[in-house]
């Protein structure tokens, strides 16, 4: 840059000397006579007019350098030009391109531009927000005095965000991520406000998901660890309510109160089921099964559930490939889904029962890709307003009056599901009824045929070694084996245990999944190490700290569920023992 000025200034000057020596020249021979002009080196007139001549082919050559510097300059100039002019058409794309909504406030607080993402976002068209005060966006929110109309000269330079509703065209409100920059011109003076803002609607339904799925795993974890200690105590009950039931010296009115223990003993089993179930700390025996057949099957079973005036619609979708899932728990869904319906439909309506296939291409925050099989229960009901909906998973919630329902329906439901590794999700509006659908994991394999019913208790004469820390649970164990004809040994944790197991030799070990200072699996893996034929069998109240965690998950003839009744200890008993 320095050269180029520096070559411009020095051909304006021999320009300038050339023009000048010229003019000076011509201007003596048109006033003067020849001789008088004639320099003492030019012998004759032809020599002046050489003379001349080279002043003028001076000055022409000056010029024409001049010229063609002039002609670098400007073209030069044309390119910056070009090239400001393509910056700046860049720049305006990219604001107009730009997925963030971009507007500029003066500082009388009016809109002097706007993009098509923050046009679009609020419902306007291009150009129809231009000179329009702020405050016409403004969405009933207390942040907005702060942040849009407070003095331009208090905003941060470097900006803020905050999360505040705007207003749209239509009158609807939105949730905004704003951010506000103070924009300076070129003295460096406050000239207005940058401000950048995006709809995030989907986002805070996704944060509200994602805390919601929080809450409830926190009570999930909470119901199952008090069920696992429940179940303890109902073991407890209902084993020692039926040995003495089956003692022959009880009389009727005795055994007519142990019939009352039992019975209530029982629902309160039920209750903890159903607490482990949406808590998904519940065993389970999942098999491949055909998701058609279980509908049509427990359609039978949900029609004499609903009143005359509800029509029950199926739709079934063909070639659907098999899920895995534990049959009863399966139709425990239905089930629940379809009373839910029917409470929702006091005057009559159709509960609709569709399965389809659900094809997921991309990871979202519910389900990974893969294939699903797509469960839909859906009513025409009354529906369920916004402060019902939020809380629609949540256990014990429930809008019945008292004694009508536990609240435990549709959070069992989502327990199931998401132990299932699916995922859940409903739509619902005051009016215009609900629509649950169940997205569960396709699976390649034969669907299984139904189990044989199991035998009968036998006796046996083995040698049984119990372990529970629980004193209460172990003494009712050995009992009722040894009714059975069983040598029984106890022991309340894995060192007492391994210290029998190094002395006298077992043909079974009936052990609690979670014990002091090492899991049972653990404990029983060193017992089989001293006796390689030691068979086990492993009692569980709850899975969170066992079944699924220890991969005993995968052997269901070798869990018995708490509580058990003496009949079941005594079947799974003789099944370990005796396979064939």
């Amino acid at each position: 840059m320095k050269h180029s000025r520096l070559l411009w200034c020095l051909a304006l000057l021999l320009t300038l000397a050339a023009a000048v020596s010229l003019q000076a020249s011509t201007h003596a021979m048109l006033q003067n006579p020849i001789d008088s002009v004639l320099h003492p080196a030019d012998s004759s007139p032809a020599d002046l007019e050489k003379r001349v001549l080279r002043i003028g082919t001076l000055a022409l050559s000056a010029l024409l350098l001049t010229s063609v510097l002039l002609w670098v300059k400007v073209t030069n100039d044309i390119n910056r030009r070009k090239r400001a002019e393509r910056l700046v058409n860049l720049q305006s794309q990219a604001l107009e391109q730009a997925t963030d909504g971009i507007a500029i406030i003066d500082l009388k607080g009016r809109l002097g531009y706007t993009n098509a993402a923050f046009d679009a976002m609020h419902g306007y068209k291009s150009g129809e927000l231009l000179r329009k005060p702020i405050d016409l966006l403004q969405g009933a929110d207390a942040k907005w005095v702060e942040i849009y109309t407070q003095s331009r000269e208090q905003i941060n330079p470097s900006g803020r965000q905050e999360r505040v509703r705007h207003l749209r065209k239509d009158k609807s409100t939105f949730p905004a991520q704003a951010s506000a920059s103070l924009l300076r011109d070129e003295a460096g003076k406050p000239a207005g406000v940058i401000l950048v803002a995006n709809d995030i609607t989907d986002q805070m339904r996704l944060e509200e998901e994602l805390r919601q799925s929080q809450r409830l795993e926190a009570v999930g974890r909470l119901a199952g660890g008090v069920a696992h200690d429940f179940n303890n105590y109902l073991t407890v009950i209902l084993g020692h309510c039926e040995l003495a039931e089956a003692e022959d010296s009880t009389d009727e009115a005795m055994r007519s109160s142990l019939v009352q223990i039992r019975v209530a003993g029982q629902r309160a089993a039920d209750l903890t089921r159903q607490l482990l179930a949406f808590g998904r700390r519940q065993v389970i025996h999942p098999v491949v099964l055909d998701v058609n057949t279980m509908v049509r099957d427990t359609e039978r079973m949900i029609a004499g559930l609903l009143m005359y005036d509800v029509r029950v619609v199926v739709s079934l979708a063909s070639q659907l490939k098999p899920i895995r899932a534990d049959a009863t728990q399966l139709q425990q869904v239905l089930m629940n889904l379809a009373v839910n319906g029917r409470e929702a439909m006091p005057d009559g309506g159709t509960l609709t029962i569709a399965t389809e296939k659900h094809e997921q291409h991309e990871a979202s925050a519910e389900l990974r890709p893969g294939q699903y099989v797509k469960i839909t229960v859906s009513d025409t009901g009354h529906g369920m307003p916004p402060d019902v909906s939020e809380r629609v998973f949540e256990p014990f919630f429930t809008t019945k009056r008292q004694g009508r329902g536990t609240g435990l329906g549709l959070a069992i439901v989502y327990g199931i599901v998401k132990q299932a590794y699916g995922h859940v999700t409903f739509e619902t509006a005051p009016g215009k009824g609900t629509r649950f659908d169940i997205y569960w994991p396709q699976v390649e394999g034969t669907v299984e045929p139904p189990k044989k019913p199991r035998p009968a208790a036998l006796n046996g004469t083995e040698r049984v070694l119990v372990v529970d820390d629980t004193d209460e649970v172990r003494a009712l164990a050995s009992r009722i084996l040894r009714n059975l004809g069983y040598k029984v040994w106890e022991a309340g944790n894995g060192e007492e245990a391994e210290d029998l197991a190094a002395k006298l030799t077992f043909d079974l070990l009936l052990t609690d999944v979670v014990l002091p200072g090492a899991n049972g699996r653990q404990m029983a893996q060193r017992l089989q190490s001293i006796q390689p034929g030691l068979r086990v069998i492993y009692m569980s109240g709850y899975s969170e700290d066992s079944v699924a965690q220890r991969g005993l998950s995968q052997d269901t003839a070798k869990i018995i569920q708490k509580p058990f009744t003496a009949d079941e200890l005594g079947i799974r008993v003789s099944q370990v023992l005796h396979p064939s």
